[in-house]
């Protein structure tokens, strides 16, 4: 008797056909908007007060608001709360579709929740594009060095923004001939803080800003108009190299306002002018993106 290889022969091989890969399920499409997290905010202690997510959860499982494994991290908590509190942590980290889920899980027995959240979400949605808006008025204030790439950018930009509000208008049942570009520059405390607009246009500058600038040229300038504490130029001056001293401070900045923001950039005009440019220019780009 001798045994025979029949893998030898390629024509007596099994042949082992390969099964399409199945595909993952989007994490229901685009990510959450500010205005979906800030709704969910706002009504957040309501909904902890009043839903019992055990009723909706069978529901935003075949959904595909939730994994397994979420409703069992979420079946896992004690109380009511507590569970309803873990959902919502969940809620925030999927998209735009699973919250539209959620909405229409929640219009069966909580309409009385569901109501309140959307209308939330549309006015959160104005406020936000509002705010926008007028962030992208106060940066344009200070354009002065266009070239001629950036002013076809923000032409084009201004047009979908027009466009947009014509769609806003008539989606409201609103007139459209009233679209004027004539409005006064909205100033307020509270918007103070960074807009997306500067950390974009940081994060970008940030990698040039870091190999060129010395920031102890420039510290007594920024100590002098408030824009650092004695403490923020100690914590800055304690690391040891140049790249790490500038690092530190842009991280600092960045926890800064916009009057913060305009003070830097003016410190750098006097010796650092190849790097205050490119910077207002990205800002400006970044604020119409």
């Amino acid at each position: 008797y001798t045994q025979v290889n029949l893998n030898a022969f390629p024509f007596t091989r099994r042949v082992r056909r390969k099964e399409p890969k199945s595909k993952d399920k989007p994490m229901a499409h685009s990510p959450l908007s500010e205005a979906h997290k800030a709704a969910l905010r706002s009504c957040r202690v309501k909904l902890e007060e009043s839903l019992d997510v055990d009723y909706i959860l069978a529901r935003c499982l075949q959904d595909d608001v939730i994994s397994q494994q979420m409703k069992e991290n979420i079946e896992a908590k004690s109380t009511r709360n507590q569970k309803c509190s873990a959902f919502l942590d969940i809620l925030l980290t999927r998209g735009q579709q699973a919250f539209n889920n959620f909405i229409a899980a929640l219009s069966v027995n909580y309409s009385f929740l569901s109501v309140p959240l959307e209308r939330e979400l549309r006015v959160k949605a104005l406020s936000i594009a509002k705010a926008s808006l007028v962030h992208a008025n106060e940066i344009m204030v200070d354009r002065k060095e266009a070239d001629e790439e950036e002013v076809e950018i923000s032409r084009a930009s201004v047009e979908n923004i027009k466009k947009l509000m014509i769609q806003l208008r008539k989606t409201l049942g609103m007139p459209t001939s009233t679209v004027s570009g004539k409005g006064k520059i909205m100033r307020s405390s509270s918007m103070n803080k960074l807009s997306d607009a500067h950390k974009a246009a940081l994060r970008s500058s940030r990698i040039d800003i870091e190999e060129s600038l010395e920031v102890q040229d420039i510290l007594p300038r920024c100590i002098q108009d408030g824009m650092i504490t004695q403490r923020m130029k100690a914590t800055v001056l304690a690391h040891p190299t140049r790249h790490e001293r500038c690092s530190a401070f842009l991280d600092i900045l960045e926890t800064r306002g916009k009057k913060a923001f305009d003070i830097f950039v003016s410190a750098l005009h006097d010796d650092y002018h190849f790097l205050k440019l490119p910077l207002k220019r990205e800002l400006r780009i970044q604020a119409l993106a």
